[in-house]
């Protein structure tokens, strides 16, 4: 039904656009969360890569009530020094997500 919805979100009004199959998107963490990072504390290698931008799946277009689009996405966050990681899936503010 939704085969034709892109990566970024509808420009006209309407209900949640669901993917399926789901679409490859970049999501830029320090843009979904915008947490300032402290000038004067070092770094933590071990701590968590909140500002890196990640590979994700988009699930859906959802909007809320003030009209604004939220992408439902899959992403997997990982730690500054490491493989691995942590999936989610969380709903991000349309300018933190690009087509991947």
């Amino acid at each position: 039904m939704f085969d034709k919805v892109p990566a970024l979100p509808p420009e006209q009004p309407g209900d949640d656009r669901y993917r399926t199959p789901r679409l490859p998107v970049r999501v830029d963490l320090a843009r979904a969360f915008a947490y300032p990072v402290p000038e004067q504390r070092g770094t933590f290698p071990e701590g968590w890569a909140m500002d890196a931008v990640v590979d994700g799946e988009l699930i859906c277009w959802r909007r809320d009530v003030h009209r604004r689009w939220w992408g439902e996405v899959r992403f997997r966050v990982r730690r500054g020094r490491g493989s691995g990681g942590v999936w989610h899936t969380w709903w991000l503010p349309a300018p933190a997500i690009r087509p991947g």
